[in-house]
């Protein structure tokens, strides 16, 4: 008999937690153990918890490839939504295996989550388990998050009429509503406090905006704010940004490019010239 010491951590926001029976299944390269369900004493997966638990088989399941977490009904509570951070599984040789989520589970649904691993497609390509697995996700992934041109030249946005369509596809809950709703209330009171709420001017720099919205500073927005100017960073933005889509690659100095070569010959030097650099 094999014994996993399995943790599933359950999201630190309101209404993140579930009063939902959630079982679980292990998928290993020998096999998968039984549906096994997660109930310690007292209640479980409240907002910010890490509960913890025994999952015991039959037998070692080799490699662990596969994570299924099943959320269903529970006496007579009514169906919630809950938010699954991750699920860590150690071995009795002491191997941990993370699978990570961040994602919400809508009503009663069954949940397969992979090692947190970075593999690509080609490193799974020796696995049929793990590639169905791929394709399904890609599938409901394309299902759920489809783009349409709202006008030409405009960024592409998300395929729905409404946030009622959201709604139906449970993308948008009512937690997520009341979370967004919240941050839009410490906003605005932070604006009311500062005397901006009425302003009705352009902002003239981003230290302008900092400081309008300080309370809101982290190490991303800090570091966004000092590093926003830099090649590596658009680098980042391009591939990464809000509106990646609308971003193009110049293949050649376009004709009402207002900086010419005799501008920036100086900072270039003799070695290079702003066509070079543009290749």
């Amino acid at each position: 008999m094999a014994t996993y010491k399995v943790q599933v951590a359950t999201g630190n926001l309101m209404l993140a937690g579930t009063y939902s029976a959630v079982s679980i299944t292990l998928i290993g390269t020998r096999g998968k153990s039984h549906k096994q369900s997660l109930n310690n004493r007292g209640r479980d997966f409240v907002p910010g918890a890490v509960d913890e638990y025994e999952v015991h088989c039959a037998r070692d399941l080799g490699e662990l490839l596969l994570v299924q977490l099943h959320k269903e009904a529970y006496l007579f509570f009514p169906k919630d939504s809950w938010l699954c951070d991750y699920v860590k599984v150690t071995t009795r040789q002491g191997r941990i295996y993370n699978f990570p989520s961040y994602q919400w589970l809508e009503g009663y649904s069954t949940l397969t989550l992979r090692e947190g691993a970075a593999k690509t497609i080609t490193d799974d390509s020796g696995n049929p388990l793990l590639l169905e697995h791929r394709k399904e996700e890609l599938k409901c992934r394309q299902e759920c998050y489809g783009w349409k041109d709202y006008a030409p030249g405009w960024p592409r946005c998300v395929d729905a009429k409404s946030t009622d369509d959201l709604d139906s596809n449970d993308k948008f809950t009512v937690t997520k509503t009341t979370v967004f709703a919240l941050r839009n209330v410490k906003s605005e009171l932070e604006l009311r406090l500062r005397g901006f709420s009425n302003q009705e001017g352009s902002w003239e720099s981003l230290d302008d905006i900092g400081k309008v919205f300080w309370f809101k500073k982290t190490p991303v927005t800090e570091y966004v704010a000092d590093h926003w100017r830099d090649d590596d960073f658009f680098g980042y933005q391009y591939l990464n940004g809000v509106n990646p889509v609308v971003m193009q690659k110049c293949t050649e100095i376009p004709a009402n490019f207002p900086v010419t070569q005799e501008m920036v010959a100086g900072l270039l030097g003799k070695s290079t010239t702003l066509k070079e650099e543009l290749k």
